[in-house]
């Protein structure tokens, strides 16, 4: 037990470079845009809605759409294998899960995961 919770807590330490060299050209870039592709689309209403209202809470409709790509996420994780080993090496579901509300960590997240492609890209190209 131990041991695990070591492993989850370098993980969560590790960088979006790191985390690209750990898995290799196991992952495809279509495979990480796909989650990318959602987030960008929860982005534009995150900006949207900061034009109107002042603070960092989300609105409850986009807390929704953070949880349902948290689901799909790991739909997605459960049918790929390489899906399920950037879920372990960047904690992608602990990331959402603690987005909770907050347009801040919204956008931390949003960046941590531009990296990844970045470097997938930069590291392995087209693959």
């Amino acid at each position: 037990m131990k041991k695990i919770m070591n492993q989850q807590r370098r993980a969560e330490e590790m960088k979006p470079e790191d985390i690209v060299k750990k898995l290799g050209r196991s992952i495809t870039i279509t495979q990480i845009r796909k989650l990318l592709t959602g987030i960008n689309s929860i982005a534009n209403k995150v900006k949207m809605f900061e034009l109107a209202n002042d603070g960092d809470v989300m609105s409850k409709e986009i807390v929704s759409e953070i949880e349902h790509l948290r689901i799909r996420f790991l739909y997605q994780a459960g049918r790929q294998n390489p899906v399920k080993k950037l879920e372990r090496f960047a904690s992608i579901d602990k990331k959402l899960k603690n987005i909770n509300g907050s347009i801040k960590k919204f956008k931390e997240f949003n960046r941590f995961i531009e990296e990844i492609v970045a470097y997938h890209k930069y590291h392995w190209g087209e693959s």
